[in-house]
This record gives structure tokens, C-alpha cells and sequence, in this order.
């Protein structure tokens, strides 16, 4: 968990994760209201069923649960991201590589230009459930003062610039939220004190088995980490 160069200093991260846990919800906003059906809506439909998208998405409470909802997704992209997703034509894989850069699970579908943009009109269709949608998160395991100074190291000591806490931080490592709940105190507390723990072997940080590179936390710091993070579950 060492500090790295990136485009915005640790203190930047540092305000943003306080400020994270006194986030006070935004104004509701207006209802979205999707597209009218059309011809070509009605094919891409026939191109969502036939490509077997509803493995991993849903829509209208049917389908999978590994990738985001269809449900009122013109609410969150534009019909021309969409194409850019999947369509194969050049023009359009070359501006999503623009628009999103980074690794994602679902690879690059490449699909007919024609049928992407069926596929997209079809998409701007679908509305939100009633209701909207119902978000759970994880909570905070009654954190009390002493788990105060460990929150603060992870802002200050770097550690975001690999892993993310609450959509904040590095995409690298393992996010942070509800690490409590997959590990024990013991287990987190250990993992941290590898990193540190350089010996002499070949690799850059010698034969210790650890994927995370030191950052020159002491025993104490690590302790007041691994007592945060608990709380996380």
C-alpha cells in the first residue's frame, strides 16, 4: 500500500473518503422517460434474446445478476455509448476505448454495426421499475474512536491509490468495502504486515509471497488500519 504518483495527491483522497461517510443523499430526481418503441427497437430486442444478454443482465426482474441492470439505462448512457459498447465497426470501438478506458468484466462484443444499434434503440426503451430501484449497502459495524485513526491512515498512507473504498480510489486492488465481512481482523492485520516484511530474493520485493508492495507503515499504524477495516462489513 505504497503512495503512487497518480493524477491527484493522497490528500485529495484523503477529503474525499472523510467526506464519504457524512454524504447527505441528493435531490430525487425527475422520472426517466424512455424512449418510444419503434421497428427497430422491436428487432434489437430480437437481437438481445438471440445474443443471450439476459445471462448476465436483467430487465423487468428477469435475467441475471452479474452485470448492471437494463432497467432504465438511457437514464445512465447515451445511445451512442451503447453502440460504441458492442458494435464492431471501427469508428465505434475506437471511441468507447475513448469514453472508457479501463478493464471491464463484459469484453468488447464486436457485433454487427447494424444489430448494435437495434440493440441500443431497443435498450433506450426499457424503462425504470416502479418504484426505482432499492440500493442496500453494507453498514459500518458500530465504529467506534479508537477505528477513527486507522480511516485516516488509509486516506493519508497511499492506500487508495490501488484499492477503492465507496467507488473512490485505485481499480488495481481489491476494493476495500465490506473487507471486514470476507476477512478477519487477524487476516487483514497479517496481509498488511507481509507487505512489509521485504526480504532479500529475487522479484522487487523478495520472496515473501506478497502481491502489495511495502509502504513503511509501523507496527502501530497497521494496527489502527486492520482495526478500520474491520469495521467495513
Amino acid at each position: 500500500m505504497r503512495t503512487s504518483s497518480r493524477l491527484f495527491p493522497v490528500s485529495f483522497f484523503a477529503l474525499s473518503i472523510l467526506s464519504l461517510l457524512t454524504i447527505v443523499p441528493a435531490a430525487a430526481s425527475k422520472p426517466y422517460k424512455p424512449a418510444p418503441e419503434t421497428a427497430l427497437a422491436k428487432q434489437g430486442k430480437k437481437y438481445v434474446e438471440m445474443h443471450k444478454c439476459s445471462l448476465c443482465h436483467t430487465a423487468g426482474g428477469q435475467g441475471g445478476c452479474l452485470a448492471p441492470p437494463f432497467d432504465g439505462i438511457g437514464a445512465r448512457r447515451s445511445e451512442d455509448f451503447l453502440v460504441s459498447r458492442i458494435s464492431d465497426s471501427k469508428g465505434a470501438v475506437a471511441k468507447f476505448a475513448r469514453q472508457y478506458g479501463e478493464y471491464e468484466l463484459m469484453p468488447h462484443l464486436r457485433i454487427p454495426d447494424k444489430q448494435a444499434r437495434a440493440i441500443a434503440a431497443y435498450l433506450m426503451t426499457v424503462p425504470e421499475p416502479e418504484g426505482g430501484f432499492k440500493i442496500v449497502g453494507h453498514g459500518l459495524a458500530g465504529q467506534k474512536k479508537k477505528e477513527m485513526p486507522g480511516r485516516a491512515l488509509v486516506a493519508q498512507k497511499g492506500c487508495l491509490a490501488c484499492h477503492s473504498l465507496g467507488g473512490i480510489g485505485g481499480s488495481f486492488a481489491p476494493a476495500l468495502d465490506g473487507v471486514g465481512g470476507r476477512r478477519t481482523r487477524e487476516s487483514i492485520d497479517n496481509h498488511i504486515l507481509g507487505a512489509e516484511m521485504v526480504v532479500d530474493g529475487g522479484g522487487e520485493y523478495g520472496n515473501r509471497g506478497a502481491v502489495m508492495p511495502p509502504s513503511g507503515l509501523s507496527r502501530d499504524e497497521i494496527e489502527a488500519i486492520a482495526d478500520y477495516l474491520e469495521t467495513l462489513k
